[in-house]
């Protein structure tokens, strides 16, 4: 949901009601660009990844010219820029569907006997070795290297329907898009002791390739990560401000953003 500069708080906050009471994107199609009307569809990297192939560059910095928020608003309460409005999870049907499977589950181990991913399985055992005592931040790197190497995969090409949020257990077998990334990532960090409240799935717009993606956040100490699937590098949000979110999740809360008030 896009705001001009003209409207005021009282609009933003009205229709931020709406958001935070339905919270799923495809009641707003009629205002948010590329959303259908009953399902999301997710981003088209330019080239699809073969196991193993180093993950495409890191997204470029949005132009001087285009409309960014400011370096200083890039605040752990302030993911990408925007101003957030935190409510309870409902209405979303498809992240309830992998917290009610995942409810109780310690780890993702169990995803790669069953896919029969003998090499990926043990290259999985060797980075939690690896990183048992590292710091959230080195976790994030290598769990971010780790999956990226799955080809990308749209869900119409797997699933033979337009949007399908994957669990671990279907990533890991099948590969996916950019939400499934996202969703993996969270419980293989959770498995190595990241705390899963200072992470979040986050739904947001490529305002540069114009199209709708999903990362990854992860919240340590006073800065924010990010997570994606298009590069292997870790960076703070402050490196992306042509991404605008729509919506943010972890296990407990939803978050509803929007653009900060221009000055």
């Amino acid at each position: 949901m896009r705001y001009g500069a003209s409207q005021n708080w009282s609009r933003r906050l009205a229709a931020l009601g709406l958001a935070a009471s339905l919270c799923w994107l495809p009641v707003f199609s009629g205002a948010l660009t590329g959303l259908a009307a009953e399902a999301l569809e997710f981003d088209k990297p330019p080239v699809e990844l073969d196991w193993g192939q180093a993950p495409a560059p890191a997204p470029a910095k949005s132009s001087a010219g285009a409309s960014a928020p400011r370096k200083a608003d890039f605040k752990p309460d302030r993911l990408f820029g925007t101003v957030e409005f935190r409510s309870k999870i409902k209405n979303m049907p498809k992240w309830e569907r992998i917290l009610k499977l995942y409810r109780g589950r310690d780890d993702i181990d169990g995803a790669f006997t069953v896919s029969n991913r003998k090499r990926e399985a043990g290259a999985w055992e060797k980075l939690k070795t690896r990183l048992a005592t590292a710091g959230d931040l080195e976790k994030a790197k290598g769990v971010n290297s780790f999956f990226n190497q799955w080809p990308y995969r749209q869900d119409r090409t797997v699933y033979g329907i337009s949007d399908y949020w994957a669990t671990p257990d279907e990533f890991i077998k099948n590969s996916g898009d950019c939400e499934d990334y996202a969703i993996t990532k969270f419980y293989a960090l959770k498995q190595l002791g990241v705390d899963p409240e200072k992470m979040r799935v986050v739904i947001l717009r490529d305002t540069i390739r114009g199209l709708d993606h999903a990362v990854l956040a992860v919240y340590t100490g006073n800065e924010v990560y990010i997570l994606d699937n298009v590069t292997a590098m870790v960076l703070s949000h402050s490196n992306y401000s042509h991404y605008r979110p729509y919506y943010s999740v972890n296990e407990v809360y939803r978050w509803a953003h929007v653009p900060p008030m221009k000055k």
